[in-house]
């Protein structure tokens, strides 16, 4: 096997652990919910309303962890996460201290370019915000839902269009 071959199949086999800094936030009353029309369509959801925007999170802070709980029969999803946002400014506090008092759509980006969607319509995330003074300068966003009936969903869209932050 050459090099190339060998170059090929990494970038053809992708199996990068670990999320990328990037992390998508809207209103999950704006993403469409369960048998609407674009649920798993980034592009299209961005086009019917939502707001997303988008945080640049510090490497390797961004979490998004699933697990199962209940019976054979009746198993349902847990997910919980964070990351951090460097940076302590007026504009951020805003938008993040904004971000708590709603249900979330959270969509985080891993390293093999697939999309996480966690939280919909009348399912959201909800975001905690914990402003660090001390040892780093910035925001501690943790973000839990439990008793999903599936696990998160990957949007099919690569292309991301977010609202500035």
């Amino acid at each position: 096997m050459t090099l190339a071959e060998i170059a090929y199949n990494a970038t053809a086999n992708k199996n990068g652990t670990g999320l990328k800094q990037r992390v998508f936030i809207c209103k999950a009353d704006d993403y469409p919910g369960a048998g609407e029309t674009a649920t798993d369509n980034l592009i299209t959801a961005i086009a019917s309303g939502p707001e997303f925007v988008e945080w640049i999170a510090t490497r390797p802070s961004v979490k998004f962890t699933v697990t199962t709980e209940g019976e054979a029969d009746a198993k349902s999803f847990n997910v919980e996460g964070e990351f951090f946002i460097p940076g302590i400014t007026p504009a951020k506090s805003k938008q993040l201290s904004e971000s708590c008092n709603y249900p979330m759509t959270l969509i985080a980006e891993d390293r093999n370019d697939n999309f996480r969607r966690v939280g919909m319509k009348h399912d959201g995330v909800m975001l905690s915000v914990t402003e660090e003074t001390e040892a780093r300068n910035g925001y501690l966003v943790t973000y839990s839902i439990t008793g999903l009936p599936s696990p998160p969903a990957f949007v099919q869209d690569e292309t991301v269009v977010p609202v500035p932050a």
